[in-house]
Order: C-alpha cells, then sequence, then structure tokens
C-alpha cells in the first residue's frame, strides 16, 4: 500500500486546529492510526484535529505486498 498523509497547517497557536489529509492505496490494505485523532479511516479523508500540544499523528497500512506508514506533526505555539 501507498499512505499519503499532510497536515494543514503545520504549526497552529494554542486552542487552534489543523486538517489532517490522507489518501491510502492499494490492494486491500489493514490500517490503523496513532492515538489522539477521531474519525474513519477511509481511503481518503480528512478529519481536524485541535491538540493541546504539538503532537505527531500516524497512519501505518499493511497488506501480502508490504507496510506504509506516514507521520505528520502538528505545532502548537
Amino acid at each position: 500500500p501507498t499512505v499519503t498523509f499532510g497536515a494543514n497547517p503545520t504549526t497552529i497557536s494554542a486552542g487552534g486546529s489543523s486538517v489532517l489529509t490522507w489518501t491510502i492505496t492499494g490492494t486491500t490494505p489493514t490500517c490503523t492510526k496513532s492515538d489522539g485523532w477521531t474519525g474513519s479511516l477511509t481511503s481518503s479523508g480528512t478529519s481536524t484535529v485541535k491538540p493541546t500540544a504539538t503532537r505527531t499523528y500516524t497512519i501505518t497500512c499493511s497488506n501480502s505486498s508490504g507496510t506504509d506508514s506516514k507521520s505528520v506533526t502538528v505545532n502548537v505555539n
């Protein structure tokens, strides 16, 4: 599988929010995400997060071809 994962913006002020955006391709991957954010993990989507401190979010997907993992960090000023 291939995971594309990003956050916008990657730096927020306290009380602010960032939008995580992802796309997952590949044959029937099984995917997990790090703790700290909610929302369904479909083949593509977005999720708004409001971390209170700098946090790294991760998506990991596996199938018979291997594993791909991507992380993004949202910095809180």
